[in-house]
């Protein structure tokens, strides 16, 4: 006797409709008791219908979740605060090479401005544009001061500028050699 194998995928019984698994060209029969569903009725039921009928489960939609959007702002807000304190300390840099370029230029137009110095020395102090300034020289000793009195002598002439920056005292400071300023046949030396 020969036996008869049933067909793998037999047809539905009637009335039950056929679901088609997404993307495959394969007809699988719809579980009995279940009849087709029309957009209303699967949205009641937890299921979602989409614009060409097809039905989609809420677990697999696609978008981000609220623990994924909250750890995106994290991250957004770490990053901008970091980008915010280099740019502050950038900012605050340049306000503190300004201030000690202009301190540099102060002091080295002072220098200028004695180019040679009396026999007595320079001794001089002031206050120019919120920047305190001390100018005062000394003899610089050569090995020739002593051997030749027709030698040139030297003087270091050194230049401290102060300010504060903000609660902070700065300064600095240049120093150079000026030659002494001989008296000329006539001229009284002050």
């Amino acid at each position: 006797m020969s036996r008869v194998h049933p067909h793998p995928n037999p047809l539905p019984p009637a009335g039950e409709g056929v679901v088609r698994p997404r993307g495959s060209g394969v007809s699988l029969p719809r579980p009995s008791g279940e009849r087709a569903r029309g957009p209303r009725e699967a949205l009641l039921h937890g299921v979602q219908v989409g614009v060409r009928g097809r039905r989609r489960h809420p677990s697999k939609q696609r978008g981000f979740s609220l623990l994924e959007i909250l750890v995106a702002f994290a991250i957004a807000a770490m990053a901008l605060g970091m980008l915010y304190r280099v740019s502050g300390n950038n900012a605050r840099q340049i306000g503190e090479l300004d201030q000690r370029e202009r301190a540099m230029l102060l002091a080295q137009g002072l220098l200028a401005a004695h180019e040679t110095v009396p026999a007595a020395g320079l001794s001089e102090t002031g206050e120019a544009a919120g920047y305190a300034w001390q100018l005062q020289s000394h003899p610089y000793p050569t090995p020739t001061s002593g051997a030749s009195p027709q030698a040139a002598r030297l003087h270091e002439v050194v230049v401290d500028v102060a300010w504060s920056d903000g609660a902070a005292p700065r300064h600095f400071e240049l120093a150079s050699l000026r030659p002494e300023r001989k008296p000329q046949p006539g001229e009284v030396m002050r």
